[in-house]
């Protein structure tokens, strides 16, 4: 049996060419025959466009194309069967057939286009699949015949409105909870379409014949909002689609709100809203599928970054986090990802040597609190009951009230002593460490590479971490090597906290992260204010490029590699911020998001 081939789309900046599946008309159970043919959007085609989950591998369906017996999934063949016309050919544009999901190269070029391949459809065709009928029993009177008495379904003819009614809104319930509504790439489908209908099947119970439906995108919804209030990811997506014109439809947004869809490639996650994005219509972001997830996270990190420097900066941190966790499966960047250009061998044994800085982002963070009171370690609050007693006794040189403390305190240690080895390694995180220069007036940040402050084997467990606090009470847990006077540094939206230290030759390094008792995370893009005497009125810039444990390796060291260098002191009397310089991207495998 010949193999079907794909015949090459001619990739042409001004006239990219697109393929459309001519659909043969047939009746339902005949198969399906289908005709590629090749054009562009110079030659205005009249088409269709379908919008469809693809479904389980496991079962696939034999139809042909161009001649060629094709297996596609069985949804899929469903969909075909639904919208296939008895008397007439219909035009569609359908992604599993009109791209070569084989050419990485062809799949990346035309995802660009995606966008503009829905929009210009005449319509854009839902597909929700098959789902089962719903049958009213007749109420029996006391005199009805034994007759009528065996008769206990009725059509819809015979049906009250109230009966109706109830029977419309089971219908759309169970539609909203189909699998189609959590797809990454129905976001760009249905907010790129100027015309959308939602079409599925309803199978009769006891027999095999199906009863075709549809109704247009507002009709649907509008049957819904009024009747229950009903909140799920359909009635989420209507909201997004009706919102598509505004900051909704930012590539950082459409990122983060579709972070739970589905979706068969982890490129997806991020390709899947490129060409819907308004930020992206200049063209300036990459989509290359044959990238690794690492590079693809360090282009839309780097994206994001250069979109709106003075509002991201605030949230890179964030963003990073929750691209880490969408893509899952970072993997080690590659080794001259740190190297210097004047330094082309990455030192392993004497460190101190300069390392490429270019590549470092600034973002801002803020201060809160320097370690004051070294407490016991992990281990020994597990096992030696009076280490707690004595802990609590050094709570009391911290300058905050003493009945809330002491709640904080018995709240985060019942916490963390529940937690298993692997949390902890990303609750507080030992450090293969670097700093960067003090002199901010240089042309260039210099990335230096710094030894561990103690040897720690990876996969570190309870004996490397210790309890600790701050002079105003805040309390958490730190790699064991952290000193007092080390520097505490939070971001927005995150719980992520860098713990800085200031070298004697001036350079200021990131020597781990912590656990705090107490995650105040901020809501939006605003700061949690800190008091200005904790601030202790100096303004701080870092460089921080977050490097932490990934679930993929425990044996990973975990990191977060950011400077502090002081630059001045700010003596205005309202300056409650700390304001920060941070570079981001991971330098092993990779988890921010931590236990917490």
């Amino acid at each position: 049996m010949p193999s079907f081939t794909y015949k090459p789309l001619e990739q042409l900046a001004d006239r990219p060419s697109i393929r459309l599946a001519v659909l043969r008309h047939g009746e339902h159970d005949d198969p399906i025959r289908i005709d590629l043919k090749h054009t562009t959007f110079a030659e205005k085609p009249k088409y269709e466009s379908l919008s469809y989950t693809w479904g389980s591998s496991n079962t696939v369906k034999a139809i042909e194309i161009n001649g060629i017996f094709v297996s596609v999934r069985r949804n899929l063949d469903r969909a075909l069967r639904h919208f296939r016309r008895k008397d007439r050919e219909r035009v569609l544009w359908i992604d599993a057939i009109c791209i070569n999901q084989a050419d990485d190269e062809e799949k990346s070029w035309q995802v660009k286009l995606m966008a503009d391949i829905y929009r210009r459809a005449q319509r854009v065709l839902v597909w929700l699949g098959t789902i089962d009928g719903i049958e009213h029993p007749r109420p029996q009177s006391r005199g009805i015949s034994s007759k009528l008495k065996g008769r206990n379904g009725r059509g819809r003819e015979d049906k009250t409105q109230e009966e109706k009614d109830r029977e419309d809104a089971e219908y759309h319930r169970v539609l909203c909870l189909k699998p189609y509504w959590t797809r990454v790439w129905i976001v760009q489908e249905v907010g790129a379409a100027a015309d959308l209908e939602i079409h599925w099947d309803i199978r009769q119970k006891n027999s095999k014949k199906l009863i075709p439906k549809s109704e247009s995108w507002d009709c649907f919804f509008n049957k819904i909002r009024p009747a229950s209030g009903m909140s799920n990811r359909a009635t989420e997506l209507a909201k997004q689609r009706e919102g598509r014109h505004g900051d909704a439809f930012l590539l950082a947004n459409l990122i983060e709100a579709g972070a739970d869809s589905l979706c068969e490639l982890p490129h997806d996650k991020i390709y899947g809203f490129v060409a819907i994005a308004h930020d992206c219509e200049d063209g300036r972001f990459p989509v290359d599928y044959s990238k690794s997830l690492w590079k693809l996270y360090e282009d839309v990190v780097r994206f994001q970054f250069a979109s709106a420097k003075d509002l991201v900066a605030k949230s890179i941190i964030h963003f990073s986090e929750v691209v880490l966790k969408i893509l899952k499966d970072v993997k080690a960047p590659p080794e001259d990802f740190w190297m210097s250009p004047t330094n082309p061998g990455r030192c392993e044994t004497c460190f101190g040597h300069v390392e490429d800085g270019s590549r470092l982002l600034k973002i801002t963070s803020i201060y809160a609190g320097n370690v004051s009171v070294l407490g016991p370690s992990y281990d020994d609050l597990t096992g030696n009951p009076s280490v707690r007693k004595a802990w609590n006794l050094a709570l009391k040189e911290c300058d905050a009230e003493a009945e809330s403390l002491r709640k904080e305190n018995d709240t985060f240690i019942s916490r963390i002593l529940a937690l298993d080895a692997s949390e902890l390694h990303k609750a507080a995180a030992n450090i293969c460490s670097f700093g960067w220069s003090p002199l901010h007036n240089a042309p260039s940040i210099s990335r230096f590479c710094h030894p561990r402050s103690v040897p720690v084997e990876p996969g570190f467990g309870e004996r490397s971490l210790r309890l600790f606090a701050t002079t105003e009470g805040t309390i958490g847990l730190i790699p064991s090597y952290v000193k007092e006077g080390d520097a505490l540094c939070r971001f927005w939206k995150s719980d992520v906290v860098a713990v800085l230290r200031t070298e004697d030759d001036g350079t200021w390094r990131i020597v781990g992260k912590c656990l705090l008792a107490e995650q105040k995370r901020t809501s939006g893009l605003n700061f949690e204010l800190v008091d200005s005497n904790q601030l202790g009125d100096q303004h701080m810039i870092f460089d921080d490029a977050l490097d932490q444990a990934g679930a993929a390796d425990e044996a990973e060291d975990a990191s977060g590699d950011i400077n502090i260098r002081r630059i001045g002191r700010d003596r205005s009397p309202h300056n409650t911020l700390a304001s920060s310089e941070l570079a981001s991207g991971p330098a092993k495998s990779i988890d921010t998001s931590g236990p917490w």
